[in-house]
């Protein structure tokens, strides 16, 4: 067997099949979880939304989030209405941009996307469960061309999944 055969299946068997053509396609691979906690036990979100973008075309999109984290005090009820205000204005933002990739999901592990090659991604992501208030996470992460892309999207504290 010639070594380039060799290659190729060693390829197909390590990084898998919708790696491999996303490669070809000159593309890339994102794995995207999501992760709440309640009373100190870690859950993923039953309805999760995701949209992943350039990093570097959404800096406006990465100080709303950031807003928004600041306002997001739990013990300040007086400054609720002010944190749902940006959240659903950021919401409506990230809805008007062209994303990489869009995904509403509900009860899976995790989401594979596949998105143009870039070296900087953009992942925002908005959970809710029956009878709970929609949280929001976001994320900037590096891009690897030839290895795994993997997002986690954290939609509570260490200190509310009882890690310090």
């Amino acid at each position: 067997m010639h070594w380039s055969t060799l290659l190729l299946v060693a390829t197909l068997l390590i990084l898998g099949p919708a790696t491999c053509a996303a490669a070809r396609a000159g593309k890339i691979v994102v794995s995207v979880d999501a992760r709440d906690c309640f009373q100190g036990k870690a859950y993923q979100p039953q309805y999760l939304t995701v949209a992943i973008f350039d990093a570097s075309k959404v800096e406006h999109l990465l100080r709303s989030a950031d807003a928004l984290r600041a306002a997001s005090n739990p013990t300040d009820a007086a400054g609720a209405g002010r944190m749902f205000g940006l959240r659903e204005s950021l919401r409506a933002a990230i809805r008007q941009r062209s994303a990489l990739a869009r995904v509403n999901h509900s009860s899976r592990p995790a989401l594979r996307v596949s998105i143009p090659r870039i070296q900087r991604i953009a992942v925002f992501g908005f959970a809710s469960g029956e009878g709970e208030e929609e949280g929001f996470a976001s994320a900037i992460q590096d891009v690897a061309a030839h290895g795994p892309n993997r997002v986690t999207l954290f939609f509570s504290t260490p200190a509310e999944c009882g890690l310090r």
